[in-house]
């Protein structure tokens, strides 16, 4: 192929079949590259960030954490866990709080805060090297009525 152009020598061959073979050249140099898909991306119904810790001279401790929804309505009663890891990679304590009772839009995010136990919280906070937070569950808000307005 030079300068744009397919160039096709046809020799000692009848006309008829070479503009056949020629035909057939076009059309595959023409012809578009098959198209790529793409699977959608399933889209998780929740994600956290900003992960922050607070102790107090009294010997309590906290994690905190933001929970954005994103699951496409507004959501009340999530359920959720927190791992707590070492550097190795071993987990080392989970919690389990009652689930959020509060409302939480869709597209928004609200910080979220377990109280770990007053005996091993300091620990698991100074051999904590990465949490992870995993949603057990969640209810759909119910839309509210005009007779609750």
């Amino acid at each position: 192929m030079t300068g744009g152009r397919t160039t096709i020598q046809v020799r000692g061959t009848s006309t008829h079949c070479a503009l056949l073979i020629i035909c057939a050249a076009i059309s595959l140099a023409q012809s578009p590259s098959p198209r790529k898909t793409t699977k959608p991306v399933k889209k998780e119904p929740f994600t956290t960030s900003s992960y922050y810790w607070s102790w107090y001279t009294n010997g309590l401790t906290e994690f905190s954490f933001s929970l954005k929804n994103q699951s496409g309505s507004d959501v009340t009663k999530v359920s959720y866990r927190v791992l707590f890891f070492d550097s190795h990679g071993n987990q080392i304590h989970f919690e389990e709080p009652e689930p959020n009772l509060g409302t939480i839009p869709n597209g928004m995010a609200r910080m979220m805060t377990i109280t770990l136990d007053m005996d091993s919280g300091d620990a698991v906070r100074h051999q904590s090297s990465y949490e992870k937070i995993e949603i057990l569950g969640f209810e759909n808000a119910q839309p509210e009525t005009d007779a609750q307005k």
